[in-house]
């Protein structure tokens, strides 16, 4: 190897670190002859066809099945690594349009140990402004690189302005040639993004790069990629499936077929943050890079992308991916625009006895139907069960939502009870049903609706919580509707949204209101 290229080599920073202490997806190929740089920062790789004659070599992820992210069962040979050869040139043609060139006979084969080291930079400058990429390897099968950059800011108390680019996850793949020679291939989605050939105990990034790039080693801690803004990026069915065995048991594996996770198991559920695995009832949670969070003995859980809301023999909590613990899941923010639909259930204020269903189909008019309760008894008024005059159920919203509305409390002799109802809008045109008055369409006839008594009025209060839990009291003790018909516990807290602690007679425990299910363990 002569002495120029000995300095370019010696230029770059080692970055073997964690890609060579596991075994990370490995192929072979006896078709890399020639490692290049053309003038563009393109690496390109050569096979060797005689004296004078070479043709490119083309790695790509190669998926013969189409969307294959909905299937929930894939098998290691449906991702492949593709190697094809394409343009042949002369070596003349090569070494005029590309600025690095080195034969495979000038690579001298890998040797162990290497100094590990996890991070790495690449700074350059083009128009005034600074970019700047970290690296990282998160496992043995993904990298992962974050673009930020820095200009020159306007404001004059503020020399440069900050701007993140976003974090890129990619696939590693190794590739051995020769004897003992490799190249790490890093995929950004089916094609390689970045190459880094092994060379006198270096690792040589060959990618994208300008004249004026440099490369150095960092131990800058504060770009931690497997934290919530930098992770966020982060999308598990570009690198993971969900594999089932022949034993009906379930691994998470990567593109390639290799294996995550330390076992197989009987349920795997996951989000872009989080992996939950059971096996012989019991819960492990792992991060998405494959370790393993301690987090107690886990007896019930709800995945909620980024948070995850546990049951633990430490009581209930939520635990959010950059390690604390919220108080709750934050509120999604909805903006509806002004052509949403919605239905608007309310109360006649004055009888108590019927209510008014509005459903609107844009901003012009509206279509009001009364409906009027046939058995409803005389003695007996109505309201909603969360003590709204009104209530509106929005068309982006779910079917079930709106079944939830058709429940009336009911107050009789100062005691309260439930009943339901079933309730739909006619379909009959304006012309023949309906008057026309100020932008309105109220329908002629009423709509007669039966009730039927679901908890009867003989209870202290009904309450209804946010989350929809339905509360009824009777002499200082508890129960849920509609999975109770009678009190239960002496004591219901509510700690997270599904979690409660409860006092059944003189046991302390816990429910899960969604499932009901109680655990009595402290």
């Amino acid at each position: 190897m002569t002495l120029s290229k000995i300095k370019f080599l010696s230029s770059f920073l080692l970055f073997y670190c964690c890609l060579q202490s596991a075994a990370q997806h490995t192929i072979q190929s006896s078709n890399i002859d020639l490692i290049t740089i053309e003038k563009n920062g393109r690496p390109a790789l050569y096979k060797k066809l005689d004296s004078l004659h070479y043709q490119e070599v083309v790695f790509e992820l190669y998926d013969d099945i189409d969307d294959i992210s909905l299937k929930g069962k894939i098998h290691k040979d449906e991702f492949a690594v593709n190697e094809t050869l394409y343009d042949t040139l002369t070596l003349s043609q090569i070494r005029k349009n590309h600025t690095f060139i080195i034969h495979e006979s000038e690579i001298a084969p890998v040797t162990y140990p290497y100094n590990l080291h996890t991070n790495w930079e690449k700074t350059y400058t083009s128009y005034e402004t600074q970019y700047k990429n970290i690296f990282q390897v998160v496992n043995k099968y993904i990298a992962v690189s974050h673009h930020f950059y820095r200009r020159k800011s306007k404001n004059t108390t503020q020399k440069y302005t900050r701007k993140t680019l976003g974090s890129r996850f990619k696939f590693i793949v190794c590739v051995e040639f020769g004897n003992d020679k490799k190249l790490i291939l890093l995929f950004n989605s089916y094609d390689v993004s970045d190459l880094f050939l092994i060379a006198n105990n270096k690792t040589i990034p060959l990618e994208f790069f300008s004249n004026s790039a440099t490369f150095k080693e960092t131990t800058n801690t504060s770009y931690d990629f497997l934290k919530y803004e930098q992770y966020r990026d982060f999308t598990f069915r570009y690198f993971y499936r969900i594999h089932q065995t022949k034993d009906e048991l379930y691994e998470v594996r990567t593109l390639l077929g290799d294996k995550l996770l330390p076992g197989s198991y009987d349920m795997i559920e996951h989000s872009d943050f989080f992996i939950i695995a059971k096996k012989n009832h019991k819960y492990t949670v792992f991060d998405t890079s494959g370790h393993e969070i301690p987090l107690g003995n886990i007896y019930d859980y709800y995945l909620h992308y980024d948070i995850l809301e546990l049951l633990t023999e430490d009581g209930a909590f939520f635990y959010h991916f950059n390690e604390n613990r919220p108080d709750s899941i934050p509120n999604s923010t909805l903006t509806i625009c002004g052509h949403a639909t919605y239905k608007k259930y309310e109360i006649d204020s004055k009888t108590k006895r019927h209510i008014y269903v509005t459903s609107t189909s844009n901003r012009d008019w509206n279509k009001v139907q009364k409906v009027i309760f046939r058995n409803l008894p005389k003695e007996e008024e109505i309201y909603f069960t969360g003590d709204k005059n009104a209530i509106y159920i929005y068309g982006f919203e779910s079917l079930d939502s709106e079944k939830k509305q058709h429940l009336l409390k009911i107050k009789k002799d100062n005691r309260y009870g439930i009943r339901s109802y079933n309730y739909y809008f006619p379909d009959t045109s304006a012309a023949t049903d309906t008057i026309f008055s100020q932008k309105q369409l109220m329908y002629k006839n009423p709509f007669l609706a039966d009730t039927k008594l679901e908890l009867p009025a003989r209870f202290d209060s009904i309450t209804k919580e946010e989350n929809g839990l339905i509360r009824f009291y009777k002499k200082g003790k508890i129960g849920i509707f509609p999975s109770h018909k009678s009190v239960q516990y002496k004591s219901l807290e509510k700690v997270t949204d599904c979690f409660y602690r409860i006092r059944r007679r003189n046991k302390k425990g816990w429910l899960n209101i969604k499932t009901m299910e109680e655990y009595f363990f402290d």
